[in-house]
């Protein structure tokens, strides 16, 4: 009988979650993918496949924004972007991004860090 899991967990606060993977693994033959953090190019590719921006210019300044606050991190860029889009403080409007940098830089200072927000 075959069992599939997949587990997510941060390197850093997993030490336990590793050992019992790690004692498993090679009996089960399972697989261990380790996935880093985004670039900035590869955070303006997830970003920009979310919204519609006609100018790659347009993003330019939210996306440092969204890579330093969430370092890189998948599920922190998505939280982020679902975050400052419920706020309302970025909008797709006839195809055209529409977004107050100076609105979203002043309410997400709560952190120096999403991840510390969270």
């Amino acid at each position: 009988r075959r069992r599939f899991f997949i587990l997510a967990y941060r390197d850093e606060a997993a030490a336990s979650i590793k050992t019992i993977i790690k004692n498993h693994a090679e009996d089960s033959g399972s697989v261990h993918i380790h996935l880093g953090d985004l670039d900035q190019k590869s955070v303006y590719d997830m970003v920009s496949s979310r919204l519609i921006c006609k100018e790659r210019g347009d993003l330019d300044e939210l996306i440092k924004l969204i890579v330093l606050k969430t370092r890189g991190n998948p599920l922190y860029v998505v939280e982020f972007l679902k975050t400052i889009k419920n706020e309302g403080f970025v909008n797709d409007t006839e195809g055209s991004l529409v977004f107050d940098l100076e609105s979203i830089k002043r309410e997400m200072m709560v952190a120096d860090s999403f991840a510390e927000f969270l």
